[in-house]
């Protein structure tokens, strides 16, 4: 069967572990200038705080920059992890100064500016491709604690293992939950295709994507072998060009060997090239089959995720704190909240985003979950978008039971168990 990959054998192993420019003082006649310091994240006009995940950076990029387009309002991203994220809207932001990107009328939304943050600036918005209590030091009555409230009704974030594709890539087309486990938690001595852990390419157990998976292979998240890339762009790159941070030097690249890479990013970046870039189809403890997260190889309708085969998927979690009634009271917690739940059935453009940005709607989802990678329950959504999300994202476009419509003409198209005119299609609510 050509969607499905089926794994013959299962691998066994035993371990191992893996263990800046200088700045030139400038002539008096210098016909160089000196490139302009960061300004200070909190002098930014209109400012507001999203701390987390490096899987989310392409929606919150757009919301970014659809808000600083005027130079009122900025949107400050600093993207260290989900479990930082939650970390600091919970009241731990980090100790120590960084950089963060932001947008105004000078940038586009994928050629953000960066600033410096001070040490220990609260957030507004915690941004977590996790649930928080999968986050290390995170228990279950922390949020109420601190008077947080975990918003979650947006899209399904999905996680992938990527490899080289193109001339000279890796050959391998699956893992399965062991072949990962060892390959991850045993290195160089593991006896599966990736026996070479310089060429691993991995986060940290702050980060949502390596959280997910961890659980999905069954490996501590702190326990994995790999170097950490610092976020999930970093990842994508270096897989598609096939290097490797320099042993001497991890600030700088060096070829490294294809057949041995292999990294993990969400679908948001593996989407991004299915050429250069080859996903690896997952077999789950207890599956028989290894799945895609899509149809096929190179497919990007997430049909797996959607009914359940590919199990590697959760909700976005926005954390921010709340009032009384539950609801946000940073301003800009709220505007973060309110884009990501648009949810009038004539208008496409919250749709449109999530599907650019490679996401899954909730609504387009026939199965849910309420814990990490927990168990499934088959779902029927109301404002359902399924035919829509199939309209732009597989080949031959949405199935024949998807029937067009208008508000208009509701009643005459839209029969039997489909009634509802949702984004000009007739979905069943």
């Amino acid at each position: 069967m050509g969607r499905l990959i089926k794994l013959t054998r299962r691998v066994v192993a035993s371990g191992a572990i893996l263990a800046g420019a200088s700045v030139l003082a400038q002539a008096l006649f210098a016909t160089t200038p000196a490139k302009a310091a960061n300004p200070l994240c909190t002098s930014l006009p209109g400012f507001f705080i999203v701390s987390g995940s490096s899987a989310v950076q392409p929606t919150v990029a757009a919301l970014g920059q659809k808000l600083g387009a005027d130079g009122t309002t900025t949107l400050v991203y600093s993207k260290q992890g989900s479990c930082t994220g939650v970390a600091a809207i919970l009241g731990a932001p980090p100790a120590a100064a960084g950089t963060a990107l932001y947008w105004d009328p000078t940038t586009t939304a994928k050629t953000p500016a960066t600033c410096d943050m001070p040490a220990a600036t609260p957030v507004d918005a915690g941004v977590s491709d996790v649930f928080p209590t999968s986050c290390p030091t995170v228990k279950g009555g922390d949020l109420a604690k601190a008077g947080v409230g975990d918003f979650h009704n947006f899209f399904a974030q999905v996680m992938e293992f990527i490899v080289p594709g193109g001339p000279g890539g890796s050959d391998q087309d699956s893992i399965s939950a062991e072949a990962a486990y060892l390959t991850f938690g045993f290195g160089n001595s593991g006896a599966t295709p990736w026996d070479n852990q310089s060429q691993f390419l991995i986060r940290n157990n702050t980060s949502g994507t390596q959280i997910m998976l961890a659980k999905a292979i069954g490996l501590d998240v702190s326990k994995w072998i790999g170097f950490d890339e610092g976020g999930a762009g970093t990842v994508f790159n270096d897989v598609k060009a096939g290097q490797i941070p320099d042993p001497a030097d991890p600030t700088k690249r060096v070829s490294g060997d294809k057949k041995k890479i292999i990294g993990i990013v969400s679908s948001g970046e593996a989407d991004a090239d299915t050429v250069n870039v080859k996903r690896l189809a997952f077999q789950a403890t207890g599956q028989t089959c290894a799945f895609w997260a899509d149809s096929g190889i190179s497919a990007k309708d997430k049909a797996y995720v959607r009914d359940g085969h590919y199990p590697v998927w959760g909700p976005l979690h926005v954390l921010a704190k709340v009032d009384a009634n539950g609801d946000p009271t940073s301003a800009g917690a709220k505007q973060v909240i309110d884009f990501l739940s648009a949810s009038d059935v004539e208008d496409t453009s919250t749709l449109d985003l999530e599907i650019d940005n490679h996401v899954v709607p909730l609504c387009a989802m026939n199965v849910t979950r309420t814990s990490e990678l927990g168990a499934l329950s088959s779902i029927q959504p109301t404002g359902a978008c399924g035919c829509y999300f199939d309209s732009k994202t597989k080949a031959g476009g949405a199935a024949t039971e998807c029937k067009v419509c208008t508000k208009d003409n509701e009643a005459t198209v839209c029969k039997g168990e489909r009634t509802a005119c949702n984004y000009g299609f007739c979905e069943v609510k």
